[in-house]
């Protein structure tokens, strides 16, 4: 079975964990723009990955190469980090970015909810983008969904819309559904 590989296991208080992917979620490059700000701006520090062998497809995600006057410099497969933020006065911050992965996404969730279940997460958020039908002149929407009832105001609180939609989904809607009855 594929692990996470830690460089280090922080100790954290009560984090959330905000997760973002590269792919068929990132419309607008909102989900990869999001995430690389959060670890940027906030100096996150990355503590562990998620091999990527056994979630892609190798023909469609390639891994990438650096190659100067003929001699390999480097050789890059999809990258799948955690990072931490520890706050002072708040609850700290776990922050996944990754590439969506193509297959078993099952065990992909699985692990992403073990690490969560490790640092004792109180809350799980996903950031994404999809496509639409809304005009330029319009401001841009933010909604949410949510997989537990109680949490419906809180979003609406928020000022966040709720979202109607019905059709194929991407990880976030998979994670959203495993994560149902633990977090």
């Amino acid at each position: 079975m594929e692990e996470i590989i830690y460089t280090e296991k922080p100790n954290l208080n009560k984090p959330y964990l905000i997760i973002g992917f590269e792919g068929w979620p990132n419309a607008g490059e909102v989900s990869s723009y999001a995430l690389q700000h959060l670890i940027d701006s906030l100096k996150a520090k990355r503590f562990a990955s998620v091999p990527t062998e056994k979630f892609y497809q190798i023909s469609s995600l390639r891994p990438m190469a650096v190659i100067k006057e003929g001699m390999l410099i480097e050789l890059k497969s999809p990258d799948n980090h955690f990072y931490y933020v520890k706050a002072p006065f708040f609850n700290d911050l776990l922050l996944f970015y990754g590439v969506e992965p193509h297959l078993r996404w099952d065990l992909f969730t699985d692990l992403l909810l073990d690490l969560a279940e490790i640092f004792n997460v109180v809350q799980i958020f996903t950031i994404g983008g999809t496509y639409d039908y809304i005009p330029h002149t319009c401001p841009p929407l933010v909604s949410a969904l949510f997989n537990r009832e109680d949490l419906r105001e809180k979003l609406i609180q928020a000022g966040l819309g709720l979202t109607e939609y019905s059709g194929p989904i991407s990880i976030h809607t998979f994670i959203l559904e495993a994560a149902k009855s633990g977090i």
